[in-house]
């Protein structure tokens, strides 16, 4: 049986801290696998499991639809290619990691048997205390 992206992903959250939101960290993670290529997967393998959203536009005055900030300053700099870099894994690597600080977060409150407002006070601190690790990664991500 083949693995399923969810697992992989799952396997690569406690990389996150150390290797960031990349596909190198996914490539870690699918070494852990069972029935797993001892290499790891390939970064075309990768953006096949977790594909990124079509590349902007380009119209006769430059990109058309919305860009980063960091593809702005790129564009501006004469520096943004036609192709960018595939950001599905990326992507789909911190929203598996936003997912799971959730579901944390939402077992801490319903364990606690205080107030709401304590609830509220307890939510918010363990989702901090989640993101605290990543916090240098948080650029990477926007």
């Amino acid at each position: 049986m083949s693995p399923t992206p969810s697992a992989l992903l799952r396997l690569a959250l406690p990389l996150v801290p150390t290797h960031g939101f990349s596909i190198k960290t996914l490539q870690l993670a699918s070494r852990q696998l069972p029935n797993g290529p001892p290499a790891g997967f390939s970064a075309q393998t990768l953006c096949a499991l977790f594909p990124s959203p079509p590349p902007a536009q380009r119209g006769p005055f430059g990109p058309v639809g919305s860009l980063s900030r960091e593809d702005l300053v790129k564009e501006a700099r004469g520096e943004l290619g036609e192709v960018g870099e595939p950001v599905g894994p990326a992507r789909a690597l911190a929203e598996e990691w936003l997912r799971e600080g959730r579901s944390n977060m939402t077992e801490a409150v319903r364990a606690d048997k205080g107030k709401v407002e304590a609830k509220l006070r307890l939510g918010l601190s363990e989702r901090v205390r989640w993101n605290e690790p990543i916090l240098g990664m948080l650029p990477q991500v926007s």
